[in-house]
C-alpha cells in the first residue's frame, strides 16, 4: 500500500521546472538556445557570483523567439538536447496568439511514443531481414560442404581404382603416397638381397682361392 501511494503521489508531482532566456532562434530545426544562470562559489574573495551558460532547449512546434522567457522541463531528445520548451513566460516581440501552439505534457507524451513504436517497427523489420540473410547463408554454405564432400569422396574412388593392388587399404595418407612408399621399400629390400648374395659369393671365391693356395704348398713340401 505505501508504496502504490508512493507511486501514485511521484506521478501526480510536476516535473521540475527551470526558467531561461531565449538567446538563439530560427537557426536549428526544433532547437533553440537558451542562456541559464547559476550561482557559483569563488574561493578566492568568497562570495557568490553568477554564472552563465546555455543549454540547447526542444521546441516542436518552433513557437519560441529569440528574447523569450521560458520554462523548460528535463526530457532527453539527443545527445545535446536534454529539455523540451514548458511555457512561455514572458513573449518578446510577436504575440502568442501570432505564433504556433505550445504542445502540452500529454501531447508530448503521445508523440515520443509514437515515434518510438516506428523506431521498434524498423529494427525488428532490420533483425528479420538480418535473420533471414543468414538463413539463406547457412543454406548455401551447406549445399556447397554437400558439393565437396561428394567431389572428394568420387577422386577417392577413381584413385582406388587406378592404383588397384597397389594401394594399401585403410592407409592414413593419400593413396599416391602410401604406392610411393611401397615401391620405395620394395626397391631397399632387393638392394639389401643383392648385397648379401654378393658378399655370400665373394665369401666362397676366397675360401676356393685359399684352399687352391694350401693344396698347392703341400704339394711341394712333399
Amino acid at each position: 500500500m505505501a508504496a502504490a501511494t508512493a507511486v501514485n503521489i511521484m506521478q501526480n508531482i510536476a516535473p521540475k521546472t527551470t526558467a531561461g532566456v531565449v538567446v538563439g532562434a530560427g537557426k536549428m530545426m526544433k532547437t533553440v538556445k537558451v542562456r541559464m544562470a547559476r550561482q557559483e562559489w569563488n574561493r578566492h574573495i568568497r562570495k557568490n557570483y553568477t554564472v552563465h551558460y546555455n543549454l540547447l532547449v526542444n521546441d516542436p512546434n518552433s513557437s519560441v523567439r529569440e528574447g523569450d522567457i521560458i520554462t523548460m522541463t528535463p526530457e532527453r531528445h539527443s545527445k545535446h538536447v536534454m529539455h523540451t520548451v514548458s511555457a512561455i513566460v514572458a513573449p518578446f516581440g510577436t504575440p502568442l496568439t501570432e505564433r504556433p501552439q505550445l504542445l502540452t505534457q500529454e501531447e508530448r507524451e503521445t508523440v515520443y511514443l509514437e515515434k518510438r513504436l516506428r523506431k521498434m517497427e524498423r529494427r525488428r523489420a532490420k533483425e528479420a531481414e538480418e535473420m533471414a540473410l543468414k538463413r539463406e547463408e547457412k543454406v548455401v554454405k551447406g549445399k556447397e560442404a554437400g558439393e565437396k564432400g561428394r567431389g572428394n569422396k568420387t577422386n577417392e574412388v577413381s584413385k582406388q581404382e587406378e592404383h588397384g593392388r597397389q594401394v594399401l587399404p585403410g592407409g592414413l595418407h593419400k593413396f599416391g603416397k602410401i604406392n610411393e612408399e611401397m615401391l620405395r621399400g620394395k626397391k631397399r629390400v632387393d638392394e639389401r638381397e643383392a648385397k648379401v648374395e654378393e658378399n655370400v659369393v665373394r665369401q666362397q671365391e676366397v675360401e676356393a682361392e685359399s684352399g687352391t693356395v694350401m693344396a698347392q704348398e703341400a704339394l711341394k713340401k712333399s
